[in-house]
């Protein structure tokens, strides 16, 4: 499982964790989700064709960002899948 410290959220609801470093501008990242109800909601909005407002706490501060689009990549056969997020928007970001 990916570090909890690159945790991000729906409302209350923990959706997953970034692979790399916190997001701090618009575009494709990927993430490693979790199996729980903010997964669910992130899923069924998207789904719905709405924009989601997620969130993550760096250096005591939340850092909001809009997510249009999410993608599974399966792996070959015994390989690795990948999930990725589409970013429009990146606020409040805590510098470094």
């Amino acid at each position: 499982m990916a570090d909890d410290r690159r945790k991000f959220y729906i409302g209350k609801d923990p959706v997953g964790t970034f692979c790399g470093d916190y997001p701090t501008a618009p575009g494709r990242v990927e993430y490693d989700p979790y199996r729980g109800q903010g997964h669910a909601r992130l899923a069924e909005a998207l789904r719905r064709g709405d924009v989601v407002r997620c969130w993550y706490a760096r250096r005591g501060r939340r850092v909001s960002f809009d997510v249009v689009r999410e993608e599974f990549v399966p792996g070959p056969p015994g390989g690795e899948s990948h999930w990725y997020l589409e970013l429009a928007r990146v606020d409040g970001t805590a510098g470094g």
